[in-house]
């Protein structure tokens, strides 16, 4: 079977699919985050150039159930942006990073997300019903250096990271006001497994 290759872009720091594959957000290596849509021809065109951020855009992730797509950037901002008429729109998120954010990842349950960063901190982000927006909770003073990438366990409380110190870490994000139980019901009723891993302990 022939593979059929497309440069949407000259240069690319980082993109994200859909669940369906239909949808291909990137970034050009600067502040803005291309959305591409695949026809049923097979070729991609461009729907949304989203310039909400300042500076180079560091991470991107779509949700599986929920078809949100979130974005982080070196301004230290992230956003949540959300299908509304056939438009996404932007939801921005309450960091309080003092550096550049570096990497994103949405929890399995897709109630909150992590954003590492170059200020040695890990931003545990989810919705606060009450307030109508994205805040965060800060994991702070355990990291030398950069954060590289952030991954989930499948019940959505544990969080690996990698950093430019050679280390890997494994942290629980079950903060104060996060919303840590309802994600790991939400898994165990698309049946993960309900007890921690040995590599996790």
């Amino acid at each position: 079977m022939a593979t059929v290759a497309y440069q949407l872009t000259p240069q690319l720091s980082c993109h994200a699919w859909t669940a369906d594959r239909l949808h291909l957000a990137i970034c050009p290596n600067n502040h803005e985050i291309y959305v591409y849509q695949k026809s049923p021809t097979g070729h991609w065109t461009r729907t949304h150039t989203l310039g909400d951020h300042d500076q180079l855009v560091s991470g991107l992730d779509w949700s599986i159930d929920s078809n949100q797509l979130v974005s982080c950037s070196h301004d230290r901002n992230s956003y949540v942006f959300s299908w509304q008429d056939q438009v996404l729109k932007p939801e921005m998120v309450i960091t309080r990073l003092s550096k550049a954010a570096t990497c994103v990842k949405w929890s399995p349950c897709e109630r909150k997300f992590a954003i590492g960063s170059s200020a040695k901190a890990i931003c545990i982000c989810f919705y606060e019903e009450d307030s109508h927006w994205w805040a965060s909770k800060l994991i702070r003073r355990q990291h030398d250096s950069t954060i590289l990438m952030v991954s989930w366990h499948p019940e959505s409380i544990l969080l690996a990271t990698a950093a430019s110190d050679s280390k890997c870490r494994v942290f629980s994000t079950a903060l104060p006001g996060a919303p840590c139980e309802l994600c790991a019901d939400h898994c165990r009723s698309k049946g993960h497994s309900s007890h921690m891993h040995p590599w996790a302990t």
